[in-house]
Order: structure tokens, then C-alpha cells, then sequence
């Protein structure tokens, strides 16, 4: 029907501008919603030869781009983006039932940046990332992107400071992760550990997260902690077959190697097993090296999202409610903690939060109790030539002449 109408009316202006948002909505726009590539890229293109011009160029080209986006096609993604001109783009936020959304120009900004990531050209993401960033400072997609893309230069100081500064202003799983890639890619193991920990410890869904599950276990590895390796890895592994993803290699290879380096005795068996010992080994990570403080719980309300410890300096911490452990959600907990950083919006400031968060009866009563705690003593030893087989380098940095970003072993999905 829609090409029955433009063949009858081929020089009608008006009856053109209907049929291209009518091939907007009927087959672009279900082709995005679905991820099919192929017909969303058809159909825009079919706007395009109908020479579309303003808002609807504007929308088929970054429908066109989502959907490449959605399954991972980022050269076409970035043939889509590279159809724009920035500049000709609104950079105003849009208003949709009652939210605030990225406006035209931003949504190109981040489908384009991460296309020029993806396909290699990190030199041309950087400049990208900046030049879009003098419109959006403290985006933080935007801010990640180009301190991967720098790190994969060859600058990995100057993305590791960028990334630890997101960090502190925004704790999403992702930008701990990206910092565990760089570190990683540094040789800074350790530093690598404490950042994939933290993205682990996230309340986010497990399943959102496998690539980090096996980077901790490979990192894991690397330090010479076996078990903590399998279980992470071996989780992965289960998450995966679960929801019926590919399994990829690396992944069983990594799963025989650190199980063949612990006493199979000590290793957990069964989804729940796996996961109470992963969260221990990714809680210790993510304080290892902090020192502990001791305070009492001071300001806790039931159904509000953060309280406050006042410790033995007589200083108020911010700590999330979720962080403290169910006999601790109560004034006048005693309890020991140790400090992250983080940053305070409403003073605009770096700051400090709480985390690891322990009642400090229980932690008397359980201390040098921590499962599997004898059984990672022992394989340490065990793990370090497995690890070397699998080419992880522990964390005293590059070998020489090897640049820091060589030696990769992977990267997650940004």
C-alpha cells in the first residue's frame, strides 16, 4: 500500500512527507523495538532515497543506529551516526511524562562515541568524547568511553585518574569495571580486584554482569586465589547455560584451570553455594587494604535508603542502609566498617561512605571463621603456574618494553 501510494503520486510533496513517516511507524520503528538490523536499516534507507529532510532524517538515522546498537553492530551503527551533523542537531533535553530525557544531540553523541570505540578508531573517540562533552561536562557514559578509548592509546594513567573520579561521582557497576579493564591492562592486579568487586557488589542483576564475574575470576587467578577464581568462573558458567548463551572457551578453560588448583573438597557445589561464597570473596576484595574503623549507628530510619555511623573521632560516615547488616539497622549498633571514596552531590564535594559494614558481636564471634579460608591458603601456591599458563601476569606491571595496554586479556561490553 505505502508503495502503491508514492508510485501514483511520485512529485506530490505532501503525499511524500506521508508516506516517509508512515514508513517511519509501520517499518522502522516495530524493526527497532524487535533488534532486527537488517529491516531497520532497510527502511531508513528507503527515507533516506525519499529525500527526508529536518526531523525525520534526524529520527530514521538514530533509529537505524539503536538498533544496530541493540545487537552489537557497530560499524553500522557508525555509518548511521556519520550520516549527521551534530550541529544541526537539538541539544535541548526532551520532557515525556514528566521525565527528563538525553536530547536529540546527546543520544547521537553516545551511539557515535561508542561506535568510534568499538571499531577501533579510539583516537577519534577521544576527540569526539570531548568535543561533546564541552556541552555535557559530567555525562558519564561519555566521560568512560574516553578513558577506555585513552587507555587503549597507550595513556593509562591519565584514564585510570578520569576513571577513578567517575567512580566516586557515579558507582555504577560499569564504570568500576571499565577501571578493573584499565587496571588490568596496567598489570595492576590488585587495583583491578578491588574494581571489579565493587562493580560485583552492586544490587544490580547477577546475569548483567558474567563478563565481570570472569574477569574477577581470571584476576583472581592471577593473585593466586584458586577458589575464589572457580566460583566466580563457575557461576558464570552456570549463569550462562541458564539463559542459554554461549559459553565461550576462555570461560571453560579458566573454570578447569582454578578448580584443578583447590582442594576439590573445599569447592561448593549448586547455584546458592556458589553464589554466598563468590559474595564473601568479592566483599573482602572490595576492602582489602582499607583499614577498619569502629562507630555506633546513629541515624537510622526504617524505609530511608542511607544512615549515618558516628565513629570513634566523633565524625558522622554516610552509609547506604542497604550496606549494613540486618542486626545493624538500628541506632546504637555497634559496629566497624571500612571507608571508599565518594562524592557528595548535595556539597558538590568528594567524600567518604561506609562499606563492609560488620556488627562487631558478630564479627568476635566469626573472625578467622571465613569459609574456604584454609583452602585458599593452600592453593595459592597452586594457582600460580596455572595462572602463568593462561598468560595473566600478576601485579608487579608490563614487562619490559611492553606497553601497558599489551597483554590484554579481554574486554567487557561497555
Amino acid at each position: 500500500m505505502l508503495e502503491g501510494v508514492r508510485s501514483r503520486l511520485p512529485r506530490h510533496e505532501w503525499a511524500r512527507r506521508e508516506w516517509v513517516w508512515a514508513v517511519y511507524k509501520a517499518r522502522l520503528a516495530p524493526a527497532v523495538a524487535v533488534g532486527d538490523v537488517r529491516a531497520a536499516t532497510e527502511a531508513a534507507r528507503s527515507i533516506l532515497d525519499a529525500g527526508a529532510e529536518g526531523l525525520a532524517r534526524k529520527r530514521a538515522c538514530l533509529a537505524a543506529a539503536r538498533a544496530a546498537r541493540t545487537r552489537k553492530k557497530w560499524s553500522v551503527a557508525l555509518e548511521w551516526t556519520s550520516q549527521l551533523d551534530p550541529e544541526e542537531l537539538d541539544a535541548s533535553p526532551r520532557h515525556h511524562l514528566g521525565k527528563t530525557l538525553p536530547s536529540e544531540r546527546e543520544q547521537w553523541a553516545m551511539l557515535h562515541v561508542r561506535s568510534l570505540l568499538e571499531t577501533g578508531r579510539h583516537d577519534e573517540a577521544v576527540k569526539a568524547a570531548e568535543r561533546e562533552l564541552s556541552h555535557w561536562p559530567n555525562q558519564p557514559h561519555l566521560r568512560r568511553w574516553r578513558a577506555v578509548a585513552l587507555a587503549r592509546l597507550g595513556q593509562v594513567e591519565e584514564a585510570l585518574q578520569e576513571l577513578d573520579d567517575l567512580c566516586a561521582r557515579a558507582g555504577e557497576w560499569y564504570n568500576f569495571d571499565a577501571l578493573a579493564e584499565v587496571a588490568e591492562s596496567a598489570g595492576e592486579i590488585e587495583r583491578a580486584l578491588g574494581a571489579a568487586a565493587r562493580a560485583l557488589c552492586g544490587k544490580e542483576p547477577l546475569p548483567s554482569k558474567v563478563n565481570v564475574l570472569e574477569r574477577f575470576a581470571r584476576l583472581s587467578l592471577a593473585a593466586g586465589s584458586a577458589e575464589d577464581a572457580f566460583v566466580s568462573a563457575r557461576l558464570a558458567e552456570v549463569l550462562r547455560k541458564e539463559r542459554n548463551w554461549p559459553v565461550r572457551e576462555s570461560l571453560r578453560t579458566l573454570v578447569r584451570t582454578a578448580s584443578a588448583a583447590c582442594r576439590v573438597d573445599a569447592l561448593p557445589a549448586g547455584k546458592q553455594a556458589l553464589l554466598r561464597r563468590a559474595r564473601a570473596a568479592w566483599e573482602r576484595r572490595r576492602s582489602a587494604g582499607r583499614p577498619r574503623s569502629n562507630g555506633v549507628v546513629v541515624d537510622y530510619k526504617d524505609g530511608r535508603r542511607f544512615a549515618f555511623i558516628r565513629n570513634d573521632a566523633g565524625e558522622r560516615i554516610f552509609v547506604m542502609a542497604s550496606d549494613l547488616p540486618a542486626a545493624a539497622r538500628r541506632v546504637g549498633a555497634e559496629v566497624s566498617f571500612a571507608l571508599e571514596p565518594s562524592f557528595d552531590r548535595k556539597r558538590n564535594r568528594r567524600s567518604v561512605r561506609a562499606t563492609d559494614v560488620r556488627l562487631r558481636s558478630a564479627e568476635a564471634e566469626t573472625e578467622g571463621s571465613e569459609p574456604g579460608g584454609t583452602a585458599r591458603k593452600a592453593a595459592s601456591e597452586r594457582a600460580t603456574r596455572p595462572a602463568r599458563r593462561l598468560g595473566i601476569r600478576r601485579s608487579e606491571g608490563p614487562a619490559d618494553g611492553e606497553r601497558p595496554d599489551q597483554g590484554r586479556q579481554g574486554r567487557l561490553d561497555l
